[in-house]
């Protein structure tokens, strides 16, 4: 496998900062959950299209931490599988 080189790296780094705006999620809540100087974050999207169970184009899995430190928050599908980010249909 080939590494990238430090012209890609740095060509995707501008591009990010060129254009990272238009990658933000828009109809969505985050919230944020911190214990010393850990944190944790999930996000919940309402789009039409999106369903109360796991939607691959939409929805993250959650990956939990093994330093049980490190607090936890999450949603869930509506079978209870928990999720990092969640699409909801709208309100």
């Amino acid at each position: 496998m080939k590494s990238l080189s430090a012209k890609k790296i740095a060509a995707a780094a501008l591009a990010l900062l060129l254009f990272g705006n238009s990658f933000a999620i828009t109809n969505a809540i985050k919230i944020k959950i911190e214990k010393g100087s850990y944190s944790d974050e999930t996000v919940i999207r309402f789009l039409s299209d999106a369903t109360t169970g796991f939607d691959g184009s939409y929805d993250a899995w959650k990956l939990f931490s093994s330093n049980t430190a490190v607090p936890n928050i999450f949603t869930k599908t509506s079978d209870g599988d928990p999720l990092a980010i969640n699409a909801l249909p709208g309100l």
